[in-house]
């Protein structure tokens, strides 16, 4: 039920990831206390080298299990069902469009006097324009980490600071979105009404 959940509504951000176990080799150089770059997950993170051990053997690690987002859980579903989950992507938005498709129900085919032309076209295109910008905020992507910066802030050479949540590298006003299984950058706050990240204006 989680899942199918997690696919079709957003209910919000309070997930947690669970974390997950990998096998780390240190380094030769690395000694105890020193931070090394790893690779789990198709994420960087930066771990210390345990106490107790020695040059070339391995530790484990926990990083977050991070499941997959629901871009990802959407992409392998038919066209029709994947146009319906983005268009319907929370239940606060399937209240919002069945109560715009009912006043158009009322207003355009149930009224026994008939709009005049003019009407019509000027209440078409409002309703056009509603659904066009929808359809923009849902398809454009929110700002991102590149690899570089992820490589370069694992390197210190950028400022960074580890999201509690998710354990990634992420810069200031940077967030995880679990629901976008990334980093996103000028994060202000995660809109459950449309599903998206919310950017500062």
């Amino acid at each position: 039920m989680s899942s199918l959940q997690h696919t079709f509504f957003s209910f919000g951000e309070s997930s947690h990831p669970k974390m997950e176990e990998f096998k780390v080799t240190a380094p030769d150089w690395a000694k105890e206390g020193d931070s090394i770059e790893i690779e789990a997950n198709k994420q960087r993170y930066i771990v210390a080298v345990p106490a107790g051990t020695t040059k070339g053997h391995a530790f484990n690690v926990a990083v977050p299990g991070l499941s997959p987002s629901a871009g990802e859980l959407r992409a392998g579903l038919p066209c029709p069902v994947r146009v319906c989950c983005i268009g319907c992507s929370t239940v606060w938005l399937v209240v919002v469009w069945g109560a715009v498709a009912f006043s158009y129900l009322v207003l355009i085919f149930w009224r026994e006097v008939r709009w005049n032309a003019m009407t019509l076209v000027v209440a078409h295109a409002i309703l056009g324009l509603q659904i066009v910008s929808y359809v923009r905020c849902q398809v454009t992507p929110p700002g991102t980490v590149t690899k570089e910066w992820q490589r370069q802030a694992a390197s210190g050479l950028e400022p960074s600071e580890s999201c509690k949540r998710s354990g990634l590298l992420q810069p200031a006003r940077g967030g995880f979105v679990s629901h976008e299984g990334k980093v996103v950058l000028g994060l202000d706050h995660y809109c459950f009404w449309c599903a998206r990240p919310r950017l500062p204006a």
